[in-house]
């Protein structure tokens, strides 16, 4: 659409977009650009997706396998999609927009990862295993490498089948994603963490409790979200986070509220926008409802 040759196969290599797009950017007054889909994506997904595309002709009459290409949310591996460039190529676009203004904001997953993973092979602990005698329904598992394995999901009816599940009562699943979020902020300004409220302990214990007492496991003394962010802080301390979350009605404190308090700089707030709808008064009595610099914090 731009005009700029493909030679990511049937992509623009990120190195290839010219200063133009970013100066077009920059004069919409927009200070955070935020990439999606940047990272490697399981290719088990894609293939999966290919082969059941019918699924979506209901809704997309057209639609054809090439159009599968996966799930931004179904990450592989925290390196740069090999579709559109390098590390290298992040490095280079990163300067390009500060020189504009602007800052790279990026995503990180941090309930589940793609089936195809490759900590499935390295560090295949940080997963949920089914405990022997477990009665859930067999829809949230899979058997892969001899192992039977969660799918991602969360406390309710959402299911997501091309991926699994990461247990945050494991201590090595936490150290683990530590440090993956620490490595992928030495290369970014920002960092949207995908559906944040899942890890909180008290929602964890919603969705997986019968499997933790299953599988002998105790609840964390502290909230991911406090360690992580405060490490990497510590580090890059201009990082700015931003979650993707939603209030279950779980936590005592409400879950976006206490995302803030653990470190968030800024929570998804469409209730924001909603009430702004309905009138003033709603908008007003949901601010002073929420109190306190909450709406500082809101992104909607």
């Amino acid at each position: 659409q731009s005009g700029v040759p493909a030679q990511c196969g049937m992509y623009v290599c990120l190195k290839d977009i010219p200063e133009s797009e970013w100066q077009r950017l920059a004069n919409d007054h927009l200070d955070i650009v935020w990439l999606m889909g940047i990272w490697q994506v399981g290719q088990l997904g894609i293939q999966e997706n290919k082969d059941n595309i019918d699924l979506w002709k209901g809704d997309v009459p057209d639609v054809t396998k090439d159009d599968a290409i996966g799930s931004p949310y179904s990450i592989s591996d925290y390196t740069i999609n090999s579709d559109i460039g390098s590390l290298e190529d992040l490095v280079q676009v990163r300067a390009t927009m500060k020189r504009f203004g602007m800052r790279l904001m990026v995503d990180f997953v941090p309930n589940h990862s793609a089936k195809d993973a490759k900590w499935l092979q390295t560090h295949p602990e940080i997963y949920l295993r089914r405990p022997e005698g477990d009665k859930s329904t067999n829809e949230w598992w899979e058997h892969i490498n001899g192992m039977e394995l969660a799918h991602g999901r969360s406390p309710f009816d959402d299911l997501w089948k091309d991926t699994l599940q990461l247990n945050y009562w494991s201590p090595k699943t936490i150290t683990l994603m530590t440090d993956l979020l620490v490595e992928v902020a030495q290369h970014v300004d920002a960092i949207r963490c995908d559906m944040a409220m899942l890890i909180l302990n008290d929602v964890w214990q919603r969705s997986w409790g019968g499997q933790m007492q299953g599988l002998g496991l105790s609840r964390p003394s502290e909230e991911f979200w406090g360690r992580a962010i405060g490490e990497v802080k510590r580090r890059l301390p201009e990082t700015i986070f931003v979650a993707e979350a939603y209030d279950y009605g779980i936590t005592e404190t409400p879950e976006k509220q206490l995302l803030v308090q653990l470190g968030f700089d800024y929570v998804y707030d469409k209730d924001v926008l909603d009430n702004l709808e309905r009138g003033l008064d709603d908008t007003r009595g949901y601010i002073q409802w929420r109190g306190g610099d909450y709406p500082h914090h809101t992104a909607h």
